[in-house]
């Protein structure tokens, strides 16, 4: 399996220039048959977001850039796209990881440990995740079938 770790330099509050960041990288790397391409923690909002955050219009913009990744996925099926952004969920903001693949979020994981110290005051805009979760994806054959 072929991973790719991309650090990028987002603008904290541009959405439209981190998601044509990310939608660029991706393809260049989805194009090289990458099978999973990874992204820092709030890429898309860029980090730290702060009182951005508050703003409704913001959170709504968000989840619209998100709806344009996943529909960039299905464009290339082969590979999937790990990405960390903030999202409202039953009226509560999650900082959350999600692997999406072909057109869907496969997997989702809220983060828990929210720092609170220095300029990190993520306690005040996010809630915690409670749980933890494994998901498998292009799963390597049984080799001890083979025996």
């Amino acid at each position: 399996m072929k991973l790719a770790l991309v650090q990028l330099n987002p603008i904290i509050g541009n959405l439209a220039y981190n998601y044509s960041l990310i939608e660029t990288e991706f393809k260049r790397y989805a194009n090289d048959g990458v099978d999973v391409i990874i992204f820092s923690e709030c890429i898309l909002t860029g980090y730290p977001p702060l009182d951005l955050l508050l703003r409704p219009d913001f959170i709504l913009s968000i989840e619209d850039y998100l709806q344009q990744l996943i529909r960039l996925t299905s464009k290339f099926p082969n590979t999937a796209l790990c990405i960390g952004t903030p999202r409202l969920l039953k009226e509560k903001l999650v900082n959350t990881a999600y692997i999406i693949n072909n057109g869907a979020i496969i997997f989702e994981q809220f983060k828990h440990n929210l720092p609170n110290y220095d300029i990190f005051d993520e306690k005040r805009y996010f809630k915690s995740g409670t749980q933890q979760g494994v998901f498998e994806y292009k799963r390597a054959p049984d080799w001890n079938n083979n025996l």
